[in-house]
Order: structure tokens, then sequence, then C-alpha cells
């Protein structure tokens, strides 16, 4: 699943926007204004050829984990130039399509009908661009406080009304900067929780600045600590083990494979956490050990995919992001469409089976080119409800 989650998307996207490049092409190259000239056949060709033979190192390129090989910024840009170039190729394949279709002879189309698509065309085929720019101006707005009740039945007293923040998929980089994580966590802040927890992907890549991350994440306060775990974006840029030693230094407590109980009054909280599964990897192997029977047990996982298993456990509660809501998340037919449900059913909100309980942030960064659409960045505060 790891290897299409990884290699699927990112393929689908070359694909298409190859065959609407060659497409393109072919039309152009049969216009009289390249016809009349054979410089402009020349430079269309080249122009093709150079764009189609990127197409096709774009995707190893950005996928795999070229460690120091290439500046992280400049893949950050070129991967988000790709997407973004996607969008505008979508756009002028539609208008090619109509254009062809108005210029068919008189007799094909009906006279109103024709009208209409003269009107409706720029409209239609400059959609999917204007779509992309509105999403990049909502990835680029400051988060929501998304405030979330989560009720438990037999819940402590003492654990009653208890604040969890989170921050989580922060991807600090070219498109998320100090200014936008500084303000995510003085919101954070603001709530005054009794425990701060942080689920993964301070960074994106490898070369990314981690250090500048965890430097402003300091700034973060709990009653109770600071809590972590780690995304799969450290696993891809290997820096699992720096972000831990790093963070410790910040008073920034990350959990792998571990599990440390803090104390409210009479009762107890149990919080534990893993690393995001390597390939092949089970979840939650021997996290039987971390339970402690006399403790509300929350989970902090990476990935929501952990908590079929997690609630077979005994995990009253678990914590996860990776989603990002989606990012690209479309209401249709009453489902909300979006690629992330190749790989899981828990895309962004709360989630209850067997009486334990997942909540799926929707984060503050993204991964790819810089847009949400129906998936508004968000910092969550969990507030603890007995029932």
């Amino acid at each position: 699943m790891e290897l299409i989650r990884r290699w699927l998307l990112p393929s689908i996207i070359d694909i298409l926007t190859l065959i609407l490049q060659t497409y393109l092409y072919r039309y152009l190259r049969e216009t009289a204004w390249v016809k009349k000239s054979a410089v402009r056949g020349w430079a269309l060709r080249a122009v093709y050829y150079a764009l189609f033979a990127y197409m096709i190192f774009v995707v190893p390129l950005l996928v795999q984990p070229w460690h120091g090989l290439f500046n992280s910024v400049v893949l950050s840009w070129m991967l988000a130039g790709t997407m973004l170039w996607l969008m505008v190729v979508v756009s002028l394949g539609i208008w090619v399509a109509l254009h062809r279709r108005l210029s068919a002879p008189e007799r094909s189309i009906d006279p109103g009908r024709r009208a209409f698509l003269r009107i409706a065309a720029p409209v239609v085929a400059f959609a999917p661009t204007a779509v992309a720019a509105a999403g990049m101006e909502r990835a680029h707005s400051r988060p929501a406080l998304r405030e979330v009740n989560v009720r438990i039945r037999g819940l402590h007293p003492d654990l009653n009304g208890i604040r969890i923040a989170q921050l989580t998929d922060i991807h600090y980089g070219p498109f998320l900067g100090s200014r936008e994580l500084e303000y995510a966590v003085a919101m954070a802040n603001e709530t005054k929780p009794h425990v701060m927890v942080v689920t993964g992907d301070l960074i994106t890549r490898y070369g990314d600045d981690l250090r500048g991350c965890l430097k402003i994440l300091k700034a973060l306060r709990g009653e109770a600590g600071i809590w972590a775990c780690h995304g799969n974006h450290e696993q891809y840029a290997q820096v699992e083990d720096e972000a831990t030693r790093l963070g410790a230094r910040q008073g920034i407590h990350y959990l792998r494979g571990a599990s440390e109980v803090v104390r409210f009054g009479q009762a107890k909280l149990n919080l534990s956490g893993i690393d995001y599964p390597h390939w092949g990897e089970e979840p939650l192997v021997g996290a039987e050990n971390w339970l402690a029977s006399d403790a509300l047990n929350v989970l902090l996982s990476h990935t929501p995919a952990a908590f079929d298993r997690a609630a077979e456990l005994g995990f009253d509660l678990t914590l996860s992001g990776h989603t990002h809501g989606g990012q690209v998340n479309i209401p249709l037919g009453g489902e909300n469409l979006t690629f992330v449900r190749v790989y899981t059913p828990y895309i962004q909100g709360l989630y209850q089976k067997d009486g334990r309980q997942l909540y799926v942030s929707s984060g503050l960064g993204t991964v790819g080119v810089p847009l949400r659409i129906g998936a508004d960045p968000e910092v969550t505060l969990i507030r603890l409800c007995g029932i």
C-alpha cells in the first residue's frame, strides 16, 4: 500500500500530462501559424520533446530519496511546478477540444447551442486553473482552530475537560515558513492545553530545515509536556533519530514504540506513540504491552491506518494526521472525492469503532502542489468529555 501511495498518484499525473502535451502538440503543429515557418515548427518540436523528457524523469526524481544530491527547495518547487503545469495543460486541452467543436461545420451544431458554447468555453476551459489558484490561496491562509469534544464513557472525573492541542503535517519549507508556523504555535498555546502533541511530518524531504522547525516548536506549551511521534516524511528523509535528539533538547518528547503516564489529580493519562511503519511492517507489534488498565490510553500515530488495530487492542483514543484532510477533497454525491480513499477510509474528523475513537487532523502544510481544496488547514483542540 505504501508503494501505491507514493508512486500511483504521481505516475497517473505524469501519464495524463504526457497525453495532454501530445494532444496539444499535434494540434499546434497543424495550425497555419506553425506551418508557415520552419523555425516555429522546429521550436515547437524542441519544446515538446524537452517537456516530454522532463515528465519522463520527474517522477523518480521527486519520489525517490536522493539524499543530498539535489537541493530540497529546488525539488519542492519542481514538484509544485509540475502539478501546476498539469492544471494549465488540462485547461489548454479543454480549450482546444472546445475550439475544434466550435470550428466544426455549421450544420453539425444547433446555432443556439453554438452561441452558448462560445460564451461558456473560456469559463469551462480555465476552470481547473482557476480552482488551482483558489486552492493555493486557501493553503496559504491562516489555519482555523478546530475544537473537538471526544465523549468517553466511564471517563475518570479528573480527566473530564482535559484539553489536548494537536499540530500535525507541518511540512516546514518553501510553502510553510516561520511566520505561518509561529502563528500556529501561538494559536495552539492560546488554548492553554493540558497536553500538547505533534503527530509527525515536521518536514517534507531530506535537506529541509528540521532544526529551524524544531526551534519554533520549542515555544509550544503544555501543562503535562509536549509529546510527539514521527511521520512518513521523517522516515523518507531519514531524520527520525536526529529529530528525536534535537526535539529532546527543545523539550519535545518523542514516543517511539513506548508509553508514558501523566497524572491529573487521581487520574492517569497513558500516552503511547509509534513511528510510521516501514514497508511491509505490521503496525503496533507489541503495543499491548504499552496499555495501562488503570488509565485512559491515547495513541499518537501519524497514520490513521493503525486505528483498526489500535481499537482492537484497546486504545481509547488515537490521534493522527497524514491525510491532510484529503488536501484535494471534492464533495460528490454525499461523499468526498479524494485520492486518499485509495489507502484509508479515515480522511478527516472523528471516527468511532467498537467504543474506541480516532481523530484525524487535516494538519497545517501540504505536499506536492501547495493547494488545498475542501480541506482547510487546522490547529486541533481535543477536549475529553465524560458521558
